[in-house]
Formats: C-alpha cells, structure tokens, sequence
C-alpha cells in the first residue's frame, strides 16, 4: 500500500495540469468596442436642406446663340428701321408748298399702273416697284393690312409726307383704295416688314379662282442710295 503522501501529491499534480489546460489565457484582453465608423459624407450644417449638393454654386446656363432672323438676312434694313436721311430739295424729290415732298421717278413709274399697253401681270410688278422705294427709304414695308392704309401711306400718310403715287391717280377709287384694271381692289398681304405679297382678282372679280393674279414682292437685298 501506498504511503498517504504519494496519494496526495499526485492529486496536486494533477490538479494543477487540469488548471493549466482549462484556465482562460491572461494574455488576450478584449480591445474596446469599434467606434462607429463616420458617414461618407459630412453631416449638413445646422439650418441647412439637407442637400449636399445645395452648398456647391448652381453651374451657369449654356450661352445661346442669337438665332439669324430670315428677315434680317433677306434685307440687311429691316432690323433698322430709324427711316432714311434724305435730302429733299434734290431730284427726284421735289417738295411742295404744303409740306409734301413728291418722288417724281415713282410717281412716273405709277402713271402706267394699269396700262392698256401691257399685261396685267405688269401691272402687280409696278406696285412691287413702288413699295420696295418705299422700304428702301423707311427701311419696312407700309405698316397696313387694308388697301386704303397702303395708299394713306404711299401717298404722303408717313413721316416724311412723301407721295410715291399721285393721290389723284385713276386707280384709286373714291374708297382710297387702288383697283386693278377690272375696277376691283387690289389685296395687299404683308408676310413681314420685308416681304409682301399682292393680288388681283383678275377678270372674273372673285377671289381665290384661277385667273387669280399674285405676285410675290420679295426683298431687296443690299442697300440703296438715297434716291432710291
């Protein structure tokens, strides 16, 4: 039999390799908890949207280029439309003793509206003469829609109370209006201060039939002297 000690020993020895193999490592501390990391984004300041891309400066809106305007490149006058400086005591003007100042070449070239001597297409061509000397000069076509607004201001109802047709010519009736050789009032359209378009009934006295006669007064381009 064993001697007490021996036994008692050998507990203790084995005990403390039981301690040994199942005692928690001193060694590893727990580190402290991770922070919470920081958003990506810095928080708005106080006040604020909320809007992150509310502090940055708005980018500035593309630059527009002016867009050609067709009437300015048909007749380079027609965004000037201040009227031009004549000198009124030169031919072909002659001025009258009650102010009014005559074209005498337009006022010639109007005599023959309505001509036997020529064909009716002639005589919507003459008219196109007379309201492009009129635009040449106040740089815009007569500011009218009716017949009788076109003859107030071709026959001196402008600034410069300048006659392009006689006011006593056969052709304008006791209206003011200026008819065409079948006695019936020509229609003047107006597509812009630079462009204007004239009709003539023609011989039935109807408009909108075929023997309708139109002609298209476009533009001058480049400019004129001062007699024009």
């Amino acid at each position: 039999m064993k001697h007490p000690l021996v036994i008692i020993a050998g507990l203790l020895v084995a005990v403390g390799l039981l301690l040994l193999v199942f005692a928690p490592d001193r060694g590893e501390q727990p580190g402290p908890s991770p922070s919470p990391s920081a958003p990506e984004h810095p928080a708005p300041a106080a006040g604020g949207s909320g809007n992150a891309s509310s502090s940055r400066p708005a980018s500035a809106p593309p630059l527009v280029q002016p867009v050609p305007v067709p009437e300015a490149l048909a007749d380079p006058r027609a965004l000037q439309p201040e009227p031009l400086m004549l000198n009124f005591s030169a031919p072909p003007f002659e001025r009258k003793p009650d102010g009014r100042v005559f074209k005498s070449d337009v006022i010639a070239t109007a005599g023959s509206l309505n001509s036997a001597d020529h064909e009716p297409l002639s005589d919507l061509e003459i008219l196109g003469t007379i309201i492009d000397s009129y635009r040449a000069i106040f740089r815009e076509n007569p500011i009218a829609g009716e017949n009788r607004e076109v003859v107030e201001a071709l026959t001196g109802g402008n600034v410069y109370k300048l006659v392009l047709v006689d006011p006593g010519h056969p052709a304008i009736n006791p209206d003011g209006e200026l008819v065409d050789r079948w006695e019936t009032p020509f229609r003047f359209h107006p597509i812009s201060r630079a462009h204007m378009e004239i009709f003539s009934a023609g011989p039935d006295r109807q408009f909108g039939t075929p023997d309708d006669i139109m002609v298209d007064e476009p533009a001058v381009i480049g400019d004129r002297g001062p007699g024009s």
